[in-house]
């Protein structure tokens, strides 16, 4: 049976910046027809690895996260089957309590990057 999306292998927080690292199985469903002879992870994926994290980080602290918005996304390069990555969330200063800026890296190699603005609520 093909694994459905990615598997947290390390997750490791600080009071303004969060980071989670998954492994890319090659049996991820992500994969099937996105290409055939090509394997890309999609750009979708790479953002459900951003709620990923954060979801990790609320889990931890006992709260709900919610994704308001992506903004200022670039995807640089793309991920291949077996790929591990790391999630990094930083606090943005900008004055804005909900914001925060992202970066999805492989290797030191940066795949995607942006902002995301965040909504947080008890449990």
């Amino acid at each position: 049976m093909k694994e459905v999306w990615s598997d947290l292998v390390k997750f490791e927080t600080e009071s303004d910046r969060m980071e989670g690292h998954f492994a890319i199985p090659s049996g991820s469903l992500w994969f099937d027809g996105h290409f055939p002879d090509d394997p890309i992870l999609p750009g979708i994926a790479l953002l459900g690895l951003v709620q990923e994290t954060l979801n990790e980080d609320s889990r931890r602290k006992g709260q709900k996260v919610k994704i308001k918005e992506f903004k200022r996304i670039r995807f640089r390069n793309i991920v291949r089957p077996g790929y591990e990555l790391a999630v990094v969330i930083i606090a943005k200063n900008d004055g804005d309590p909900d914001s925060r800026v992202f970066t999805i890296s492989h290797d030191q190699d940066v795949i995607c990057s942006g902002t995301v603005r965040i909504k947080t609520d008890a449990f």
